[in-house]
Formats: C-alpha cells, structure tokens, sequence
C-alpha cells in the first residue's frame, strides 16, 4: 500500500517492495489511476501444519484439514489416531498465516470458532503450545514454511504431510504440496529503467537472485544453485572462551527476549541451554539472572494464570512460602537523609543534597552531591560509587544513569549528546564494590545488558555475550525475530 497510497509522501515511498501477496484492499488500489504497480513471483512459501511428535497420525487429507478447522472432526480416532480431542490451535484474522488459512485451506468455509486459548497471537507462541500442550501430542497448529523450518526448531515438533505429501523446499518448488503460495517483488510502474530499484527487482528472477533465495533457506521459484560468495557465508564463528561463573551457578534468560519464546532458559557459562522452563513469568528474570542451580523463584504459570515457587535444580513446582523481605527502602530524600546522618556528616551537606533518581520502571538511586562530586548510594544506604563533577554545573555535564547489578556491583552510563552521533561517546563505568573495575563503549556493537560476570553487546540482528575479559562466549539471534 506503500508504493501508492497518497498519505505517504514521495520522499517516504518505498522503492521496492518484498512480501506476500497483497489482499484484496491493496489490489483495488494498484487499479486506481496512476497506481499502477508490476509485481513479480520470487520465490515460494507454504502453508504447513505440524503436531507433536508423539501423535501417531502423520498425515491428513485436504479434506480432514477442513473438517478439523470447521468444526465436523473433534478427535484424533476419526483420523486414523487416538480417542483424544484435537486440540486445534489458530491465529488472528489479521495474522499472515490465518490470511493463508482462509485462501488455501479453507477456501470460504467457516472456521469453527476456537476458545481463547487456542487462538494465538504470534508465530513462536503458537509452535511452542503445539510441542508442549498439555504434554498428551494432541496438538495441531499451522505455520509458513520457512519460519517454521529455519527459524523455530523444536524436536517435540514435526511437520503433517498433506494427501501423502511432506512438506519440503522440492515439493513446495515443483507445486506438489497442495498449500503453495508464492512472494513477491514489486514496483511502481513509473520506476526509472536505470534506477538501482529495478535493477534488483530483475535481478531477483534472474539465477544470481534465484540462488541467493534458495541459499538463504528459501525456496525460489526457479532451482538457481550457484554457490554463495563467500562474503555471504560467514564461517560460524568458533565460541571457546566461558562465562566465570560461581560453582554451581546458572544464568537464567527471559524466554521472548534471546530465544522467542514464552518461558525461562537455564544456560550454563557457555551459554547452552541446559532446560527450558515453558509456560512461565518471572519478574526476577527481566533479561538476565544470575543464580544458584538450587535457587527456587515466585513465577507465575502463564497456562493457568496461577502463582507459584519453581525450583531451578528440580525443574518443578515446589511448595514455599511467600518470601518475606522487611529491608526498609526509603524512596524519599527526607526519608533517607534522616536514616543516613552519617553520610551527610561524612560530605559536610544537607538533606537538601540528597536527590533520589529514578531510571526505568524499578531502579532508582540516591545521589548526595557537594562541591566536587555525586556520590550514589542505594535505597538502603550501601556505596555504589562516586563521579567527579570537578564543581561543573548540570549544563555543563554529560548525562548519567546510574544502576545496581548486583550487592557488589553498579555502573553508570555516561552519554554526551552533544557528540552522539561517536560511539565512544557513550561510556559504561562499571563498579565492583566502590571501586572501577571495567569501563566499556559502544564501539564494536551497543552494549544491551551488564551482569555481574558477563555483558552483552547488540550487532545487527544478533546479541552477543562476553566475560569480563572480552572474549565473546555466544551469540544469539535475537528472539523478537519470532513474530510472522
């Protein structure tokens, strides 16, 4: 809609469109006066279903499908399985894939309505419910091809072959898999001959473009098999070096945010995912933890909506009581300078250079200013660290942030925008009881996260982890790239 639609002004307007078939909005569009739009098939994408790998049924008839999603067939036995329910997950009406249900599959017959949960709002949360519903395999989901071959690979999952035919980049090719539907490249009419955007627009079709698609994982409509230039073909980078982590230690990771998926991973110091707690919350887990293997956290199942205690080493819920943490934190400066008089002795100032900072949602600082620095405490009074203003005025000063890690450890992020456009102008200065222990910049990569033995640095689309030596340890395809 891009390439034509009037509110989007000519400096803004794509040159170059690569997608699905456009709906039928979109197609009345590019018949307007002036719209005109010439659009070419690139390659080929499927729509595919897949079951747990437990399921004894390993394939379905066009027919079957239809009846399954319309309502007619409820259970596995009338399909040649066992006598369970099927438990038929779908996609909202807006997604890409239900968009490709009703076209291929369903071909305007109606869809039986679904229960809340069995409709599912991205691509990774309907894979992950169909390996894992329940535990029974009665599962059955759908998906494109190519996300779910390449991007999300689960061996409690397995693909459904329809009218005896495997999905596969030969059978979705030649059109023998019956749920085909093809992607394409597309341009306005009106686009200069000589211009780079239709000079790659040809080229897609062409056996350079061809075998690009194909090599990427892809299937293109043509069988283009050269080789990729080795510019292309990065070699997989060989992860030697470790994380330093305590005897019996873990690292625990936000599920959506490093694997695109609904839980909790348990990594050990090369970053190998020892066990994936599925279907899980934990406010303690925002990115990153690092803990004992016996640790036992409050979570919440995300099936259920039930809060519970689950044991890292067990992998399982256990009974606890509700922690109890009667720390006194004090989030107001009167508050804190009247539990601290020491420290305000200590800097010859007064409760009027006390100053509570607060960044993001949770961390918040005190900051006790005099002549020659800022002096940051936490809520309870313990030192974080200290930064020289030299007497220089708010206006005069580059911008900091200051957060705790952990008991022993903080850091303040120093940013100068008047020369932000410089990647060493945004610094990290990490401390380890008082004392710097680190300083770090952006250059080589932005630094995402800073743990107590390791931290992060965003390059591209992926996340990498080094130690405190800054040896890389891991390297992650951010998991946001789950979404369809």
């Amino acid at each position: 809609m891009s390439l034509v639609a009037g509110y989007v002004s000519p400096e803004n307007r794509p040159e170059l469109v690569i997608a699905y078939e456009p709906g039928d909005r979109v197609l009345e569009a590019f018949e307007e006066p002036g719209n005109e739009v010439i659009m070419k098939p690139i390659g080929r994408d499927a729509l595919v279903f897949l079951a747990n790998r437990s399921n004894p049924v390993h394939s379905l008839t066009r027919s079957q499908i239809v009846d399954i999603y319309s309502g007619r067939t409820t259970n596995w036995k009338e399909v040649g399985g066992k006598d369970r329910k099927i438990q038929a997950f779908q996609r909202p009406m807006e997604s890409g894939s239900q968009n490709l249900m009703e076209k291929l599959v369903m071909k305007g017959k109606k869809m039986a309505g679904a229960p809340v949960d069995l409709i599912v709002s991205d691509m990774e949360g309907l894979l992950e419910n169909v390996s894992a519903y329940d535990g029974t395999g009665d599962a059955l989901g759908y998906s494109v091809y190519y996300y779910a071959r390449n991007m999300y690979q689960k061996p409690e999952l397995t693909f459904m072959a329809v009218d005896g035919v495997m999905p596969s980049s030969e059978t979705i090719r030649s059109k023998s898999y019956p749920f085909v539907n093809d992607f394409y490249a597309a341009v306005r009419a009106d686009t200069p001959k000589d211009s780079k955007a239709y000079e790659l627009f040809e080229w897609l079709t062409g056996e350079d473009g061809q075998s690009l698609i194909n090599g990427l994982g892809y299937v293109g409509i043509g069988d283009g098999a050269k080789e990729l230039p080795a510019n292309l073909l990065a070699p997989d980078e060989d992860f030697t070096a470790a994380i330093p982590l305590p005897q019996g230690h873990v690292i625990l990771a936000d599920g959506d945010y490093l694997l695109g998926e609904q839980g909790i991973g348990v990594f050990d110091s090369h970053m190998n995912l020892l066990q994936f707690i599925s279907h899980v919350d934990c406010d303690q887990v925002s990115l990153f933890l690092e803990c004992s293997r016996d640790t036992v956290l409050p979570m919440m199942d995300t099936m259920t909506g039930g809060y519970g205690h689950y044991s890292i080493g067990k992998n399982q819920w256990v009974d606890r009581e509700q922690d109890q943490d009667d720390t006194p934190f004090y989030w107001q400066e009167e508050a804190f300078a009247e539990a601290h008089p020491q420290l305000l002795q200590k800097y010859g100032v007064t409760a009027e250079d006390v100053e509570v900072r607060f960044y993001g949602e949770y961390a918040g600082v005190f900051v006790i200013t005099d002549q020659q620095a800022e002096h940051y405490y936490d809520p309870n009074g313990k030192f974080l660290l200290d930064y020289e203003t030299g007497g220089k005025g708010e206006e005069e000063l580059p911008s900091r942030y200051v957060y705790g890690i952990d008991d022993h450890m903080a850091y303040i992020e120093i940013i100068d925008y008047r020369n932000r456009d410089n990647p060493a102008s945004v610094q990290y200065h990490i401390y380890k009881d008082g004392r710097l222990m680190k300083t770090l910049t952006d250059e080589g990569g932005n630094i995402s996260d800073i743990e107590p033995h390791f931290y992060t640095r965003s390059i591209g689309n992926y996340l990498y982890f080094y130690n405190y030596q800054d040896e890389p340890c891991a390297k992650f395809l951010y998991g946001y790239y789950g979404s369809d």
